[in-house]
């Protein structure tokens, strides 16, 4: 996720947090791993946005195994923006919800 928002948001997560007081801490979470993954297996992670919400977006995560092109782990994340020193769900700023539609 961290390297998510460095490339389709244009700032670091540590900065977002740090600069602007916000985070997207995980409120839900649906996985499935329909094949293993083993010691020294590579793998493909890609994450897309599936909803975005007033103050919540969905991700979903795809792991697949490189020697066999194989998916290993689907996952469905509901992340809400959060105001760090109140500790409530706030609205998403627009900057971000217009990155998060931006599409993959």
């Amino acid at each position: 996720m961290e390297e998510f928002f460095a490339q389709r948001c244009g700032m670091k997560y540590a900065a977002l947090m740090a600069e602007h007081r916000l985070g997207f801490p995980t409120v839900k979470v649906q996985t499935e791993f329909p094949a293993p993954i083993v010691y020294g297996d590579e793998i493909d992670l890609t994450v897309a946005v599936a909803a975005v919400g007033n103050s919540s977006v969905t991700f979903d995560y795809r792991i697949v195994r490189v020697r066999d092109e194989a998916e290993c782990a689907r996952s469905t994340q509901v992340h809400v923006c959060m105001n760090l020193d109140t500790r409530r769900a706030v609205p998403i700023p627009e900057s971000l919800r217009t990155a998060f539609a931006a599409g993959d």
